[in-house]
Formats: C-alpha cells, sequence, structure tokens
C-alpha cells in the first residue's frame, strides 16, 4: 500500500454530491467575505449560510519562499518569494451549512496589513492559460497550506518515519491525527513540523480538486495577501 493510499484511508468521507457553481467568487468578492463579521449570513445557490472567520496562527518563511500545496502529498515546488524570515498571519473562511457541516472556502495569509489594491491569479513566468482557465495546484488528500518549502520538507520527514516504522504502525500519523484523530474533525490547523517551522494547513472546501492561488498586493504593488480559492461560493451569492 502506497502513501497516497494511506492517506485516502484517513481522509474523511466525500460530501454529498454538489452541483458545481456556473462561476466562482472571485477572489475580490472572497477579500470582501474574509471582512465580514463572524455569523453574517448569505445566500448561495439557493442555500442559507453563515459565515465564519478561522483563525490559523502566525508563520515564518525562513528562506524567503512562501509555497502553497497540498502539505500531505505536494512538494512546495508552487511558490513566490518574499524577504527571507518573512512572517505572515494565516487565517480561513468557512461557510455552515447546517449546525454540524462546515466548509471552508478560502485559506488567506497575510503579509502587511496594507489594503489590497489589485489581485491576480498566481501564474508562474512563462505559462500561459487559455480565457475561462485557471492555474493551480492538486489536492489529493482533502486539505491545503501556505508554508515555507523547508517545512513540507521537515513535514514529509516526519510522514516518511512515520510510515517506514518496522511492525504495525503506533503513534500519531502527523497532521492526520492533529485534525482528523480527535471527536470531531479540525478545520484548520496550524502545524510545526519542527522548531520554526509551521505550516498553515486548512481542509479544501468539498475536497479533492484543482485550486488557484491569488496574490493581492496594495497601491505599490507590493504583495501583501495571498489567498487560495477552494470553489466554495458562486460570484452570485448575495
Amino acid at each position: 500500500m502506497g502513501l497516497l493510499d494511506k492517506l485516502r484511508r484517513r481522509r474523511p468521507p466525500p460530501p454529498e454530491e454538489q452541483d458545481e457553481p456556473s462561476a466562482a467568487a472571485t477572489p475580490e468578492q472572497l477579500h470582501a467575505l474574509f471582512g465580514r463579521p463572524d455569523g453574517t449570513a448569505i445566500v448561495d445557490d439557493g442555500r442559507s449560510l453563515t459565515l465564519e472567520q478561522l483563525k490559523v496562527g502566525e508563520l515564518a518563511f525562513p528562506t524567503g519562499r512562501v509555497a502553497f500545496c497540498d502539505p500531505l502529498v505536494g512538494d512546495g515546488s508552487l511558490f513566490v518569494t518574499v524577504p527571507p524570515n518573512a512572517a505572515g498571519r494565516a487565517s480561513a473562511l468557512a461557510v455552515r451549512l447546517a449546525p454540524d457541516h462546515v466548509r471552508v472556502a478560502a485559506l488567506a495569509l497575510e503579509l502587511d496589513p496594507s489594503p489590497v489594491s489589485a489581485w491576480r491569479m498566481h501564474v508562474p513566468e512563462g505559462v500561459t492559460i487559455e480565457p475561462g482557465s485557471i492555474y493551480g495546484f492538486g489536492v489529493d488528500a482533502g486539505v491545503a497550506c501556505f508554508a515555507d518549502p523547508t517545512a513540507i520538507e521537515a513535514l514529509h520527514a516526519r510522514q516518511a518515519a512515520y510510515y517506514d516504522q518496522p511492525g504495525p504502525l503506533s503513534g500519531p500519523e502527523p497532521v492526520v491525527d492533529d485534525m482528523y484523530g480527535g471527536e470531531q474533525a479540525l478545520d484548520v490547523l496550524l502545524y510545526e513540523a519542527e522548531p520554526g517551522l509551521r505550516l498553515a494547513i486548512s481542509q479544501s472546501g468539498w475536497g479533492d480538486g484543482l485550486y488557484a492561488t491569488y496574490l493581492g498586493t496594495d497601491a505599490e504593488g507590493r504583495l501583501v495577501r495571498l489567498m487560495i480559492s477552494f470553489d466554495l461560493l458562486s460570484a452570485d451569492h448575495r
């Protein structure tokens, strides 16, 4: 049994099938929802939803790279550069569909409190995409993250030590037990793979898929915020 199969065994069961929204909420719309009070009621695709603002925590980027990926199976090769040892504060936008049903709509990372003047999709230099398409990273373990690539490498080293132990697996499974091992699954997690190497992790909307990362810049063109959209909300929400 491979690593991915082991991760799939531990994932929560997929939700009931949902119709894909005709057009996903824009980064501008999601950013505005991050500014709404906790408990705000909205309507989307005929569903009454309640917004929940989730704090994840602070993390540093010692190598000056902010990577975004599925931390359990991704390699951190998609990233943007920031000053070495920059720090940021992560948060998530969630929606409550029922008293016992919460889904994460977006994961954000604030690098600077300056207002965002413009958003653009992260597309690596030299890559072109067709109009209406997205460039993103694949999620196959139901979670996504922001982290320094060295933190992702440290997490993978912990995973390898866990899966490669002789005999029956024992001890906590990295990240998986932290998020799903309790009586109630966590929607977000600040995971410290090694001292000073943290990952800001959230569940990814309805689960696996391809998700874009958006870059928010201020009036001077400086990168001040990143956001991963999980395509949970439509552009027609109100």
